[in-house]
């Protein structure tokens, strides 16, 4: 009886190595896109971001489906005065897998406008030489906001091989 129940375990194990699942490779581009439009002014708000198709591994398995919630971190900063321009800066952090494991990833995407913080500065000098109080008005312009459009496509990647 000892012998038969080694036996069987034994070819549980070896049907098992054969039928396992696939591997998630770290090359594997995950699709991305941002639910809503972000701009660097907005405070105290949630964004949702999600995958956009199904991903699946080396066997053909779906690991993470389409419509999965992908954490982020988000840096926004406001533009400022004499000329400094608004940031939205997205960090593509985890996404949990059908299985429940968390795929850690790797990938992003910043949005800054074009700093106008020279042209500030040398034309509220520039005037400020001949109209004092004119300058101090310019210097005080702000730079452009940042906007993440809506549905912006980031890709993402594992950060390494995931067996799932």
């Amino acid at each position: 009886m000892k012998r038969l129940s080694a036996l069987f375990m034994a070819f549980l194990m070896i049907f098992q190595m054969g039928y396992a699942n696939g591997i998630l490779k770290s090359s594997t581009s995950i699709p991305i896109r941002n639910v809503e439009a972000i701009s660097s002014e907005t405070k105290n708000a949630t964004y949702q971001f999600q995958v956009i198709k199904d991903i699946k591994d080396s066997k053909g398995n779906v690991v993470i489906t389409e419509g999965t919630p992908v954490l982020v971190d988000l840096k926004l900063k406001n533009r400022k005065s004499v000329g400094k321009a608004g940031v939205v800066d997205v960090k593509l952090k985890s996404v949990q897998a059908v299985d429940g494991q968390t795929i850690d990833l790797r990938g992003g995407v910043a949005v800054e406008p074009e700093n106008i913080q020279g042209k500030v500065l040398g034309v509220g000098l520039g005037v400020g030489l001949f109209l004092f109080p004119l300058m101090l008005l310019y210097l005080i312009k702000k730079g452009d906001k940042a906007v993440l459009s809506e549905n912006t496509t980031i890709i993402g990647n594992p950060i390494m091989d995931y067996e799932l």
